[in-house]
């Protein structure tokens, strides 16, 4: 079976650094696609890529997640892979784990497939995600199966590439719950592998500050990228209306308890979000790749 790790990196390279080890472990072709920053860390990525031989691309600028992933994938299948693993910069996955998401893989095609994912101090962090429609929360819920995480996704690479990849639109935040929750839409499975364990320094890329104001915009602004393209008129709009609760739920995980995030930014997210709800429905667009 041929199987490629993809990373993405955002001024990352140190974390991705510190699991080397456990990258090379797993025996299995590495392709690391650098979202620009600066040169300084273009410049260490690269010097690590290269004592690793791991495959390296570097792009011009930040195009987001989704799309620097979507090339990764693509540059997967050139070199002959069938399955890609999506993997954070702050996750890790041994050997034995990786083998049982490939054997899962192997029951049946067209499968997106996660593994148990716990903190680094066994605390339980993802063995499903669930979606609420009335209040558009996602959640974490064992069990459910109506999206996945993309901190460590184990996918049908051919498949994936397919069905257009992640949504390069999201840029940022809710791409993953768009692509798992079209998966099986499109004709493929969802699966969480309790064989399988994976490790997520869970906000280890954004540093100990809080979320950044990145984060909270897109994910406010994304949020109802996803009603727009997923759900009915009357939908969005419940998703709008409730859209100050969801504001708490992003505050109490975030640090703005603290003074620490501008209220602009919620405004600004807010404002995006409710310009995407009240969009008319319409055909997405072919993702970019």
């Amino acid at each position: 079976m041929d199987s490629t790790v993809v990373i993405v990196n955002f001024a990352s390279s140190s974390l991705i650094a510190e699991r080397a080890a456990d990258l090379n472990a797993l025996g299995r072709p590495v392709v690391v696609i650098d979202n620009f920053s600066s040169r300084a860390e273009r410049g260490r990525l690269s010097r690590l890529c290269a004592h690793n031989d791991w495959a390296f691309l570097g792009l011009a600028e930040n195009l987001g997640f989704g799309a620097a992933c979507n090339l990764g994938a693509e540059h997967a299948v050139r070199g002959g892979a069938e399955f890609v693993l999506f993997l954070n910069p702050d996750a890790s996955i041994s050997l034995a784990s990786f083998q049982h998401l490939e054997e899962e893989a192997l029951r049946s095609p067209r499968q997106a497939i996660s593994p148990l994912i716990t903190t680094p101090d066994d605390e339980a962090w993802f063995g499903g995600g669930a979606l609420s429609f009335r209040t558009g929360r996602p959640s974490h819920t064992a069990g459910a199966l109506q999206w996945l995480t993309a901190a460590c996704l184990f996918v049908d690479a051919r498949w994936f590439l397919k069905i257009g990849g992640f949504d390069a639109g999201y840029f940022l935040y809710w791409e993953d719950i768009d692509l798992t929750f079209g998966w099986a839409k499109q004709g493929g499975k969802l699966s969480v592998c309790s064989r399988a364990t994976a490790y997520h320094a869970v906000g280890a890329t954004q540093g100990s500050a809080g979320k950044s104001s990145l984060y909270l915009s897109y994910n406010l602004r994304n949020r109802m990228r996803f009603a727009q393209l997923h759900l009915t008129r009357k939908s969005r709009l419940a998703w709008a209306v409730s859209t100050p609760l969801y504001i708490l739920d992003l505050a109490r995980i975030s640090g703005i308890r603290h003074g620490r995030t501008p209220v602009r930014v919620f405004l600004q997210g807010v404002m995006r979000g409710l310009w995407w709800s009240l969009k008319p429905t319409k055909t997405p667009q072919p993702r970019a790749r």
